[in-house]
């Protein structure tokens, strides 16, 4: 207030006193001495030069009276509010105020109720915290509601509420749940989106360039697109169809079971292969016929050569050392069934004893087998 004069002499109003009342009203409302709401009063002496600084919060009625107690001045509904607000912190009942901002309650000792004044009363918004395990109970004066109901309760550590008044009842205006405000102690950065870990704790993952040319796909077939599987589906559609026809085409029918074709012979010895005959005309390779040539004198009638012992032999050169793995493969004729006891598999010398405890092969979990007419066991 600078240089409140007085209305019939001119001079400034040395000693005369500001009164601050609620507006509308001669119900004493606080000021400040400070910014930050502290040193409240509700009514100050003029400065020799008519002069007073205070802080006020909302709108007042302001009287004005001279060093004998008479009125000069009645100023009603100013507005008189600076940029900023207090925080108080309570952990037991209490009672808001029109001059409070921000109320942090702790719930660590058990649910705190906060009762408030009547909404008539405010004239800006009330945020209220809760900083425990426990509850905050707003209760509304007298009949008033919150968003229609009596009473609204804080039930999640760590939210925050913020009311407004409308003269009558209370209004949400902005509900900060617990997982909000976890997101908000985030720093962003970059590549790095929030997730969360637990109900009110969050984290930030690391998300590459190439994920994002994945995420932004529109549907799973563009999806596919960019994984490439569109491609790998046509290579397993067309093996799949070379293994249908394995049994009509022969240079596909390998007698160690692999369905496979290639681009050139690099790294495959087409002149010394015992297992296949490479064809360079068709440039495919063909199954030996010696190779399978036993199995066309089994009878039919799966009986004639009972405790029959049909052994192949493998030359230690032929036998590829890329891999730890052996393949057999047991297949009938179209005419006969056959089946087998045990199938083994055992090193030999060159007197043709085993020189190892041979290696039982099992089919579905058993040593014996039973094929059908132009089946196949591998």
């Amino acid at each position: 207030m600078n240089g409140i004069l007085h209305p019939s002499t001119g001079a400034p109003l040395a000693a005369g006193t500001v009164n601050f009342y609620a507006a509308g009203t001669t119900t004493a409302k606080n000021a400040w001495t400070a910014k930050d709401k502290t040193g409240a009063i509700t009514s100050a002496t003029l400065a020799a030069d008519g002069t007073y600084q205070a802080y006020g919060d909302g709108e007042y009625k302001l009287v004005i009276k001279d060093s004998s107690g008479a009125t000069r001045y009645t100023w009603d509904n100013v507005r008189c509010q600076y940029p900023n607000f207090a925080i108080i912190s309570k952990a037991a009942a209490y009672t808001a105020t029109p001059d409070d901002d921000f109320i942090l309650v702790d719930t660590s000792g058990g649910n705190v109720t906060i009762s408030l004044q009547p909404s008539a009363n405010f004239s800006k918004p009330l945020t209220i915290k809760n900083i425990g395990e426990n509850s905050v109970i707003i209760d509304p004066d007298g009949s008033e509601t919150i968003d229609g109901s009596a009473t609204l309760t804080i039930s999640t550590e760590g939210q925050s509420i913020e009311l407004a008044p409308d003269g009558s009842n209370w209004y949400k205006t902005e509900d900060m749940s617990a997982a909000i405000t976890a997101l908000a102690t985030l720093t962003p950065a970059a590549n790095k989106p929030p997730y969360f870990t637990g109900t009110t704790a969050d984290a930030l993952a690391d998300l590459t360039a190439w994920a994002r040319t994945l995420l932004d796909d529109a549907d799973l077939t563009t999806a596919k697109i960019t994984l490439g599987i569109d491609v790998l589906e046509m290579n397993m559609l067309l093996n799949a169809f070379r293994i249908a026809i394995n049994g009509s085409l022969v240079k596909f029918n390998m007698v160690d079971g692999i369905v496979d074709e290639f681009e050139d012979e690099s790294g495959v010895d087409t002149g010394t292969s015992t297992n296949e005959s490479y064809d360079a005309g068709t440039d495919s390779y063909s199954p030996l016929i010696a190779v399978t040539a036993w199995s066309d004198t089994l009878d039919a009638n799966d009986s004639g050569y009972s405790g029959y012992t049909v052994r192949q032999v493998l030359a230690a050169a032929d036998i590829s050392t890329s891999g730890s793995k052996i393949r057999v493969t047991l297949e009938a004729s179209g005419a006969g069934n056959f089946s087998a006891d045990n199938v083994s598999i055992v090193e030999r010398d060159a007197d043709a004893n085993g020189t190892t405890t041979p290696t039982e092969i099992l089919f579905s979990g058993g040593s014996g087998v039973a094929i059908t007419a132009g089946q196949t066991k591998v």
